[in-house]
């Protein structure tokens, strides 16, 4: 086919190129009758490029104009052209779908002037790119807004720009009560700074991908998120806003803190089975010891025929066999501790009466007094757990005293998320050195025959508090008494 040149011109279209060649839309010239049929005159070489056919195909008539419109669109396209040629109306605008000749979609604006007579003037732009960057933008706006994610936007002083439906399930504010505030409102007290410092990390063009921290709901609520922040740039590439998504992680930090809560209960009951498994090798061990010895003796009596130690003997390895069941019975009681934690609301005046009524003997032998005062009057708790705890501090205050008579004080403080809880005595007093190890199970600071008793009460004390969350320690001088503090939850941490 023969190529088109200058030398083909027509002074017509000569002139034409000259008129049209400062527009950077697709012109094209012709006559309308009122059928809207076009008599076309002449084609700018921008038109041809963007059908992608040769002038020489119009020209031969190989291919007519109407047939780059698609069939759905050519009446419309006419009755538009029409309407000049009746001069109905100046100037005509229609969008339209175009087949050219390779086979793609293409999609037109296409301006209709009534130039002059019959005259008409085309001005074609092409859509196609503007159309699929709307299509791109409606389908990532459809992404967005149906995302379960919090989506939002801010400019660079933290205004809030835009708000997806993840944001506001999130959150609680819907788009119109929350575009146009400052970022601030959706962060507690203790982060408000948190925009400052990711403005300056994106401005460093430094990342920032699932970081945790703590935003506010609507109403108050505090919770964790993991957010990713993107910096928005425009066509020049300057930073004029940051994107954000954020994703609630409440309910992965809760199983993380119930993780390492049960990891630290692990180390703490292997920790506690270590030395258990060490200390019980000896104490376990000594009375039956002691049986077989005296076994023997009185064997060995028996065949020498004397009589005479018999009851001394035999009372060592009663004293020995009551001993080792005592210890048996004892520890026992310290397993059961916390298998079945069965918490409460429980009125802990009565769990304490019911402590101080079963401990009323020995009140009574030491003519003890104790007085409660400043308990809470209700908590949470497990009543068979408490009752152990106060049974044993207050056996402990009655049984380590001196000559005197006892005198214990029974208080409770409140101190933030606890209750402070504490029990005084003016017995023996313990030395400092030994505060680290007074917890731990069969430690004893006194022989049997001076304070009798198997070593595992204070230790009972601690796993019932630890259970229940809180802290155990004592304050205590020689000869000056002792203080046991514990604390315990005002909220139950509930297993």
């Amino acid at each position: 086919m023969k190529k088109h040149s200058e030398e083909d011109d027509s002074p017509f279209e000569v002139e034409a190129e000259l008129i049209f060649s400062f527009l950077s839309e697709c012109p094209w010239l012709g006559t309308v009758d009122t059928r809207g049929v076009v008599s076309y005159a002449y084609f700018s070489p921008s038109v041809l490029r963007l059908c992608g056919i040769e002038k020489e195909e119009f020209v031969s008539g190989e291919i007519l104009w109407e047939n780059v419109v698609h069939p759905d669109h050519i009446c419309a396209r006419t009755e538009a052209l029409a309407r000049l040629g009746r001069r109905e109306s100046l100037e005509e605008e229609i969008v339209y779908r175009g087949v050219i000749p390779i086979g793609k979609r293409a999609f037109f604006q296409e301006r209709l002037i009534l130039a002059r007579g019959s005259t008409v003037v085309g001005i074609i732009r092409d859509l196609s790119t503007k159309l699929k960057e709307e299509e791109d933008q409606a389908r990532l706006a459809a992404i967005v807004e149906t995302s379960d994610d919090c989506i939002l936007s801010k400019t660079l002083d933290g205004t809030i720009t835009s708000w997806n439906g993840g944001a506001e399930r999130l959150y609680g504010y819907s788009p119109e009560e929350i575009i146009g505030k400052h970022v601030s409102v959706l962060m507690p007290e203790s982060h408000k700074d948190d925009f400052h410092r990711f403005v300056k990390k994106i401005q460093n063009a430094e990342q920032i991908l699932h970081f945790e921290t703590l935003r506010k709901k609507k109403d108050g609520t505090i919770f964790h998120v993991s957010v990713s922040l993107s910096p928005m740039r425009n066509r020049f590439g300057d930073l004029i806003g940051i994107s954000t998504i954020a994703r609630d992680i409440s309910r992965e930090k809760l199983l993380e803190a119930s993780l390492e809560q049960a990891i630290t209960e692990l180390k703490r009951s292997n920790d506690e089975l270590d030395s258990f498994a060490s200390i019980a090798a000896h104490d376990l061990q000594e009375p039956l010891r002691t049986v077989a010895c005296f076994s023997r003796l009185i064997q060995k009596d028996r065949e020498e025929g004397r009589t005479e130690r018999f009851d001394e003997h035999l009372a060592f390895v009663y004293n020995s066999v009551t001993r080792l069941q005592t210890l048996i019975t004892d520890l026992l009681e310290y397993g059961r501790i916390g298998k079945k934690k069965d918490f409460v609301q429980l009125a802990l005046g009565d769990v304490l009466g019911a402590v101080l009524s079963e401990l009323r003997p020995q009140i009574e032998e030491r003519r003890a007094e104790v007085k409660v005062r400043n308990l809470p009057p209700n908590l949470t708790a497990d009543r068979s757990g408490l009752f152990c705890l106060f049974q044993n501090l207050i056996s402990n205050a009655l049984k380590y005293c001196s000559q005197i008579s006892p005198k214990i004080e029974i208080s409770a403080e409140p101190e933030g998320t606890e209750w402070i809880f504490s029990v005084k005595d003016n017995g023996i007093g313990i030395s400092p050195e030994h505060f680290g190890e007074l917890f731990q199970i069969f430690h004893r600071l006194h022989s049997r025959e001076a304070y009798p008793g198997t070593g595992i009460g204070l230790a009972s004390c601690k796993k019932v508090v630890d259970y229940h969350g809180g802290r155990i320690w004592v304050e205590s001088e020689p000869n000056h008494g002792s203080t046991f503090y514990f604390t315990l939850p005002k909220i139950a941490r509930t297993p």
